[in-house]
């Protein structure tokens, strides 16, 4: 949920997917399965050892929730991690009856826990300079797909450490600045009108904008702006959020400390993206040629944006690919900006040069070469398996590749989703060797323009929690207590598969 510190369409539709995701993998209280889980892992050490324990323990009392033996397994445990200044946090959450257990975690362990009387489907992290962590739940209407009504409670918690320093019961959205310096609340109001409270934690003070009508959300299912932090955290934006706008449309700016709100509107491009008031990217395609056609003039801008709405082209690549699809991402450190298409590409942000790129689509014989030395000698197009998108996590480039089926895991007509029982099901076919994901990771500081990833990694995706093998972001078993792996391990010490 790159949301926080960016600003954009592919942004907001990720976000989107990832907290209605969450919400309904956490919105079901199933104590029964959890018990099983717990039972099955009770002894387990290792990761290993939990994936093939003799499933002989049957007595779970007195154990701490968050033992690492009955959370990194647990299907009902979801993980998430913060951004920026807070990349080294994870926030772990798991149901309990009606509310939700949590956990704050880094490296070294748990930082503080505590409970919550909901069950939330939004959350966000920030860290500090002195090493404190805010971190705010909240179980918002608009972020769920189960229909609630306008009057329905839609409850907000933020923490610094373990302290409250806000909450209310009704609210539209919130956020974090990563770097704990700041949270908003975007907050209804009489007369169908709505506010945006801004809280800044280095100078104890707090400001609120009247919003009016316009970014109110205007029907039960949806808004029409999304609200984040800029990707510096100075400035908070309202977003234009409906489904074909592709960044174009009208954006408002207000800032987190002295400032003025900025208003600007976006339009003549195919897509855009920006980072903050003055400063975004653009892609445009002439209305005249057909944008499936190779070489049909697309071109990918930097652009400073004026006060008067007019903008100022810092630079500009022409590129000669297939119809983009105008989603655009951007590196936590705001370095790289990738975009996809028939190949994907990545444009250093200060020059405008394309420092990588990769194929896509059925060029499976160009994406074996560029996979080859990360896969066992001899390897065969058939082995490479179905590449899905690439994307920015946090500062690395990372593609995403599935091997197998899983169509039999999913549920049959008429048949009551069963978010355990399907999880189930994947896990058994990847311990049986019949599905396989990995991640294929790219250290963006040595990427080579036509470089294979610096290693790849396994994914296990039927849990939020376990982390990848070798060692992509996850929880550990840290002399017995839990503890977050933040990073992936320096290069050096991994093992090629």
């Amino acid at each position: 949920m790159v949301f926080a510190t960016l600003i954009g369409v592919g942004v907001w539709q990720l976000v989107r997917e990832v907290d209605s995701d969450h919400s309904r993998s956490i919105a079901t209280d199933q104590p029964a399965q959890q018990l099983d889980i717990a039972r099955d892992v009770k002894n387990s050490q290792t990761l290993t050892d939990f994936e093939h324990s003799d499933h002989t323990t049957n007595n779970i009392d007195g154990l701490d929730p968050f033992a690492p033996e009955l959370t990194i397994l647990n299907f009902d445990c979801y993980m998430r991690s913060g951004k920026g200044s807070a990349s080294k946090v994870a926030v772990v959450i798991l149901p309990s009856g009606e509310g939700t257990k949590f956990v704050v975690l880094d490296e070294s362990g748990e930082l503080t826990r505590g409970e919550l009387d909901f069950h939330p489907n939004h959350l966000r992290i920030g860290r500090r300079s002195d090493g404190s962590v805010v971190y705010g739940f909240g179980d918002l209407r608009l972020n769920s797909k189960v229909f609630r009504s306008r009057d329905s409670t839609e409850p907000i918690r933020i923490f610094q450490d373990n302290y409250v320093i806000y909450e209310s019961d009704k609210a539209w959205n919130f956020d974090v600045a990563h770097d704990g310096s700041s949270f908003f609340v975007h907050e209804p109001t009489a007369g169908g009108t709505s506010r945006l409270r801004v809280r800044s934690l280095d100078s104890g003070t707090q400001v609120e904008h009247g919003l009016g009508t316009r970014l109110t959300p205007f029907n039960d299912y949806s808004k029409t702006h999304a609200s984040g932090y800029s990707l510096d955290a100075t400035e908070i934006v309202f977003t234009p959020a409906h489904s074909d706008a592709m960044g174009r449309g009208v954006y408002w700016f207000y800032p987190v400390g002295d400032g003025r709100k900025r208003q600007v509107t976006i339009e003549g491009f195919w897509s855009a993206m920006l980072t903050s008031s003055e400063n975004g990217y653009f892609v445009q395609h002439p209305d005249d040629i057909d944008p499936d056609e190779s070489g049909g003039g697309w071109k990918v801008s930097k652009r400073l944006l004026s006060s008067t709405g007019e903008s100022e082209e810092l630079w500009s690549l022409e590129l000669n690919v297939r119809k983009l699809s105008g989603l655009m991402s951007l590196s936590e450190n705001g370095k790289w900006l990738g975009l996809s298409g028939s190949e994907y590409m990545v444009i250093d942000t200060d020059t405008g040069e394309t420092i990588f790129t990769f194929p896509y689509g059925s060029n499976l014989e160009a994406q074996l070469v560029r996979l080859a030395p990360n896969l066992a000698e001899g390897a065969t197009i058939d082995e490479i398996g179905q590449h899905g998108d690439m994307s920015f996590m946090g500062n690395h480039l990372v593609g995403y590749r599935i091997w197998g089926d899983t169509s039999w895991c999913s549920q049959k007509p008429g048949e009551k989703y069963d978010r355990v029982k399907e999880r189930e099901c994947i896990r058994e076919s990847r311990l049986l060797g019949k599905l396989k994901e990995f991640f294929d990771v790219y250290d963006m500081n040595s990427i080579e323009l036509s470089g294979s990833p610096t290693y790849t990694t396994e994914v296990y995706s039927e849990s939020n929690c376990i982390p990848a093998s070798p060692g992509w972001k996850g929880l550990v078993n840290l002399d017995g207590k839990l503890a977050f792996q933040p990073v992936p391990p320096p290069v050096e010490t991994v093992d090629t598969p």
